[in-house]
């Protein structure tokens, strides 16, 4: 398995460094974190999940750079929005999995410093989230139809994680919010590339 996924990898980067260097280094940097970094500090710290955050948000930003060949602001957006969403997501996973996670010796928000405080983060993610796939509108990168979709689904991301936050939330919440949050990137997704497709 360790032999196929460093072929794969040397392949993937060959293939993206006859793209252009920068979109190589971008993949060559979210591979080494995710493969190297990652695993182990899930074992030490929930502060893993910033980390992993980085290898997840890579790929939409080596889009960007394999057609533009540089970063620019539409790059950092569309890496900062996925980077963003993965942090409630995961935690979400991790409030539904506990028990698993703790059986696997993971060091997850919830299992180091508690449930409330993980919630807590969801709702500080899902805010930031909010204005952030907004500024796509605002910086002239996508229109109207995107920016009512993304209002609009980041009210219902944000509204979700903080019922959690009452004491009268469901005890299946958490796996609700992490449905919530996989339903959340695809529709926004789809959102964006029509509203490109129309202007």
């Amino acid at each position: 398995a360790s032999a196929f996924g460093i072929l794969l990898g040397v392949a993937s980067l060959l293939m993206l460094a006859a793209i252009n260097l920068l979109t190589a280094g971008i993949a060559l940097a979210a591979w080494l974190v995710y493969v190297l970094a990652y695993p182990p500090m899930r074992q030490h710290a929930p502060i893993s999940l910033t980390v992993g955050a980085f290898a997840g948000a890579a790929p939409p930003l080596m889009g960007w750079t394999a057609v533009t060949g540089s970063v620019g602001l539409g790059g950092g957006l569309l890496f900062a929005i996925l980077a963003v969403w993965q942090l409630p997501h995961f935690l979400a996973i991790s409030l539904f999995r506990h028990e698993d996670y703790v059986r696997a010796g993971i060091k997850t928000v919830p299992a180091v410093r508690g449930d409330r405080i993980a919630k807590a983060q969801a709702v500080a993610w899902c805010t930031a989230l909010l204005p952030l796939s907004l500024a796509l509108v605002w910086q002239g990168l996508a229109g109207p139809l995107y920016g009512i979709a993304a209002a609009g689904l980041g009210l219902w991301y944000l509204v979700y994680s903080i019922i959690g936050m009452s004491g009268s939330a469901k005890a299946n919440w958490s796996k609700r919010f992490f449905f919530v949050s996989i339903a959340y990137l695809p529709l926004l997704t789809v959102a964006l590339c029509l509203d490109v497709a129309l202007l």
